[in-house]
């Protein structure tokens, strides 16, 4: 009985230890590179020019985050953006810091300048110039002309 005892105890101690160890390696911050990998463990790659007719007829692919230029003759899509966006269509579907000038313009997320006829955002700081205006998350979701949030 003493022997069984004694083979539960150092059981649950072994347990306990790799249980604290693996809780340690939670807690700890990713490093940079762990950071820029996207939800299926790919690095994500960045680039300073993007240009593109539309998806998937682009270069470079449309997994790449820009950070520079990117050109949209109507349509390229990209993952996050920063910079000057122009075209006919300037898609953001991440967050974007950028300048976006285009027919349409549209961003999850976007901290800058909208220019064109429509522009969409779904989080903005910054200001709307068009003639339709939405920021979803705002008090004053939609306003013609000028809307801004900050």
């Amino acid at each position: 009985m003493k022997k069984i005892l004694f083979a539960a105890v150092v059981m649950a101690a072994a347990a306990a230890s790799a249980a604290t160890a693996s809780l340690s390696r939670a807690d700890a911050p990713e490093s940079v590179a762990a950071q820029r990998r996207d939800a299926a463990g790919c690095m994500k790659h960045r680039t300073p020019f993007m240009a593109g007719i539309f998806s998937p007829v682009q270069f470079p692919c449309a997994g790449m985050d820009v950070v520079g230029v990117r050109l949209n003759l109507p349509y390229a899509e990209c993952v996050d953006f920063a910079g000057l966006d122009l075209g006919v269509a300037n898609i953001v579907p991440g967050d974007a810091e950028a300048l976006q000038i285009g027919l349409f313009n549209c961003a999850r997320g976007i901290s800058g300048l909208q220019i064109g006829i429509v522009n969409v955002a779904d989080r903005m700081e910054g200001v709307q110039i068009g003639l339709v205006n939405v920021i979803c998350h705002s008090d004053v979701a939609f306003f013609p002309v000028v809307n801004f949030w900050f």
